[in-house]
């Protein structure tokens, strides 16, 4: 389906079966309970590689809890490999949302898997979708724990054991782990799991790379992309080419390879298309050429990657790959590396309509993001060859807001835009 038809469903669909799910629960909530003990902990969160990554923190420390209790992931279709990938994730579950009559078939036999568990503890870690919400209310768990984010959502206090507020601008693994610490896992903050790679994944990536100008190069990745949920978070095109070309010409013994889904294959050749005809034979565009784990083993593999925040970016802030990471629609304090680690270079300018990403399906620029337009390719390069030379990275979250450029205010919409 269509992102647009998913939201639509939704908000629209969904939101009247929760109202009619609400209205028949009988069940008058009482005190919060002082005290659980699952046999099994479900996690529901079907979208975002990002955020699921951003999850395993939360696993952790619901493990270190309760030992004994297993973890279920609930995730859509394609995501789940990556939920397994998780140290402590048991067994996955998932739902298709490739068409309304796949969703509603998987849903339905989902939903007959989670409701057959006992003693079961479920998480929504979904805030913005409602379909995650009327999973949780329909589950038969015997505890419920979810995110409110505005008033509205207090009704779910009927059906919610644990009800946390959902803060966006708390880094995102805390907020996860905030509903964890609401169902007893209060002692432990871990850090990241690292994604696990099998000996298949790395031969993968070893293949990859086994090429006359790859062999012996210093590898560094490029990821253009980020996902149809705010395509808002790319950085230009041109922008990605300039410095490539500025890359090649200053590290000599670099290789670059420029990643993503096969389904972004060709907005990745145009970054290719506007490099430097010289520069050209130490480039690859590998976007799709390898699967999820082959993927996750080049990332573990890399001496440095230059994305968008994206999933890509998490899964290199899992391996310990250092990063070049570049914000603009999504506040950088909430989903970029938590932490001082020099190896991770964070360029974000503040301007007035930042964020946006999370509260328009639509951003009211247009897709005129100039949020990410005002990272030059010179910052983007003098963090790379920091990282690249071991040099100490200034973080670049400003706390100064841009309210206007060139005399044009931020955030207006004007009659007719």
């Amino acid at each position: 389906m269509h992102l647009k038809t998913k939201l639509a469903i939704d908000r629209l669909v969904g939101t009247f079966l929760i109202w009619i799910a609400l209205a028949a629960h009988r069940r008058t909530h009482g005190a919060q309970p002082d005290y659980i003990k699952p046999d099994q902990f479900v996690i529901l969160k079907f979208l975002g590689l990002g955020s699921i990554v951003q999850a395993s923190p939360l696993i952790a420390a619901l493990k270190n809890r309760y030992p004994d209790a297993r973890v279920i992931f609930l995730t859509k279709r394609g995501n789940d490999e990556l939920a397994r990938r998780i140290p402590l994730v048991d067994t996955t579950m998932t739902v298709d949302d490739a068409s309304i009559r796949a969703l509603v078939g998987s849903l339905w036999r989902t939903m007959r898997e989670v409701r057959a568990l006992k003693n079961t503890c479920f998480i929504n870690l979904e805030a913005y979708s409602k379909l995650g919400v009327l999973v949780a209310v329909l589950s038969g768990a015997s505890w419920k724990a979810g995110f409110f984010r505005n008033p509205a959502d207090l009704k779910l206090a009927r059906v919610f054991d644990f009800l946390v507020y959902f803060n966006p601008g708390a880094p995102i693994s805390q907020v996860y782990l905030q509903l964890g610490r609401a169902v007893g896992a209060s002692e432990f903050s871990p850090s990241l799991a690292r994604l696990a790679v099998s000996s298949a994944d790395e031969a993968e990536a070893e293949a990859l790379l086994d090429s006359p100008h790859t062999r012996g190069a210093l590898i560094i990745l490029i990821n253009p992309n980020a996902s149809e949920l705010r395509l808002e978070r790319r950085w230009p095109a041109s922008r990605f080419a300039q410095l490539i070309s500025k890359l090649l010409q200053l590290v000599p013994n670099c290789q670059v390879l420029l990643i993503g889904t096969a389904a972004e294959a060709a907005y990745t050749e145009t970054v290719q298309k506007g490099i430097l005809p010289q520069h050209l034979g130490r480039v690859r565009n590998v976007a799709g050429a390898l699967s999820l784990g082959g993927l996750i083993a080049l990332i573990g593999r890399a001496r440095l990657m230059i994305t968008n925040d994206s999933g890509p970016m998490h899964i290199a802030f899992s391996l310990g790959t250092p990063t070049v990471s570049m914000f603009g629609p999504v506040e950088p304090n909430h989903y970029s590396f938590e932490g001082t680690d020099s190896r991770h270079a964070i360029l974000y300018h503040r301007i007035y309509c930042s964020p946006c990403v999370h509260h328009f399906d639509t951003a009211p620029c247009r897709g005129d993001n100039v949020c990410m337009k005002m990272i030059t390719h010179t910052d983007v390069l003098n963090a790379a060859l920091g990282i690249l030379r071991s040099e100490p990275i200034p973080q670049e979250k400003s706390v100064s807001i841009v309210y206007t450029r060139s005399g044009r205010p931020f955030g207006v919409l004007s009659r007719g835009a």
